[in-house]
Order: structure tokens, then C-alpha cells, then sequence
């Protein structure tokens, strides 16, 4: 099932990559928080932010949009920008509970969207203000409790699709009309927390990334 999703993604960009007018590699650390909460709503505490890393490859397009009372000319401060693309992420915490220690170390696959709105600043660099949305798989992951390993694909709170959604900030810089530069913060959080166990986890990531964009149109 997951080869067969992760296909008809690949499938899905490479048939539209034609209208792309740009393409963009994206690599991160990634900071995540895992928040548990039982049956009966009581939070399970003890659980620590952990670090991963990040890596994507996106589409890019552009709408520029016509300033009206300048007779048609572009307003760089009405640009709205799109993304389209996969990562693979790692999402990992460390806690302990009653003096057990014990960690989880996740990778997931994610397909994400970002609406963003750009505005100039100077010598050739923008502000890029981001609406983010993300659907999420888990890949591969192991929860470690003392000495005793468990798959964490096939555990019920890991193995559904997760959707995510946040917001972030970038900043570019333009070196020519072709590439572009940027570094960024973006922050996501787990929207279908609820499971059928009436229990819920809820994943909070904050991303630390570098990008390349190249401009092909």
C-alpha cells in the first residue's frame, strides 16, 4: 500500500512538473514533539523533543499579480508563490516514565503544499510568508522501551495517514533570474489527532531549512 501511494505521488508530480516554473531541493533539521493523551483524556508526560533531519524536492509557480492603479505593471509585494512536493523526514522524542526510558525514532514520507506570499525587502532578497498543508506516512520507525524494540508501522497510533498543517517564514535571495537561495523556519502540527481507541497523539515538528530553487520558465 505505501510503495503503491508513494508511486501514484511520483506519478502525480512528474505529470505536472511540465508547468513548473521552478524546482527546488530543500535540506533541515527537524525538532519534534510527541504529545499522547489515553483514553480518559490524561496526557502521558515524560516524553522529550527530539532531533531528525529533512530532506525535499518540490515544484514551484508563480502568480504575480497586476497592480491596478499602476497601469498593469507588477507589484513584487502582491506575489503569491506555490509548492508542491515530498519529503522524508525524521520524527523522533526520547522520555522516560516511572524511571523506564525509552525512545521513538520515526522516518516519514510527507506530500506538502505551501501557499506563500512574497514581499521584496531589498538587494535582491524577499520575505516569503507561508500557509502550510501535509499528509504524512510513516516509512520505518522503532519505539525502544529499556531493552525491548517494537515496529512503530505496525502500531495503530503511527501507521494512519497523518494531516498536518502550520505556517512558516522564509528568506530568498536571488543570486540571478535563475537561482535562488533560501533559508527558513516552518512549523506543523497534527490536525487528526483522535484515534478509534478514543485515545489521540498529536505530532508537533519545527524545520530549520536550507533551500536551492532554479527557475526553468
Amino acid at each position: 500500500m505505501k510503495k503503491t501511494l508513494f508511486l501514484l505521488v511520483l506519478f502525480f508530480l512528474i505529470g505536472i512538473s511540465g508547468s513548473a516554473q521552478g524546482i527546488k531541493f530543500e535540506a533541515g533539521q527537524v525538532l519534534s514533539s510527541f504529545k499522547f493523551s489515553n483514553s480518559q483524556g490524561h496526557d502521558v508526560t515524560g516524553l522529550k523533543p527530539g532531533a531528525g533531519s529533512m530532506v525535499g524536492l518540490s515544484l514551484h509557480w508563480d502568480e504575480v499579480k497586476k497592480d491596478s492603479t499602476n497601469r498593469g505593471k507588477i507589484s513584487l509585494a502582491r506575489c503569491l508563490n506555490y509548492d508542491l512536493g515530498v519529503r522524508i523526514l525524521a520524527y523522533n522524542a526520547v522520555g522516560d516514565i516511572q524511571q523506564a526510558a525509552f525512545s521513538y525514532q520515526s522516518i516519514f514520507a510527507s506530500l506538502q503544499t505551501n501557499v506563500g506570499y512574497r514581499i521584496p525587502v531589498a538587494f535582491g532578497t524577499n520575505i516569503n510568508i507561508q500557509a502550510i498543508g501535509s499528509v504524512n506516512q510513516i516509512l520505518q520507525g522503532n519505539q525502544l522501551v529499556q531493552n525491548s524494540y517494537s515496529d512503530l508501522t505496525q502500531d495503530p497510533q503511527f501507521n494512519n495517514l497523518k494531516l498536518m498543517a502550520g505556517a512558516g517564514v522564509c528568506l530568498e535571495k536571488s543570486f540571478n533570474n535563475r537561482l535562488i537561495a533560501s533559508v527558513g523556519y516552518q512549523f506543523q502540527n497534527t490536525l487528526n489527532t483522535k484515534l478509534s481507541s478514543g485515545a489521540s497523539i498529536n505530532i508537533q515538528s519545527n524545520i530549520l531549512a536550507i533551500g536551492l530553487r532554479w527557475n526553468v520558465n
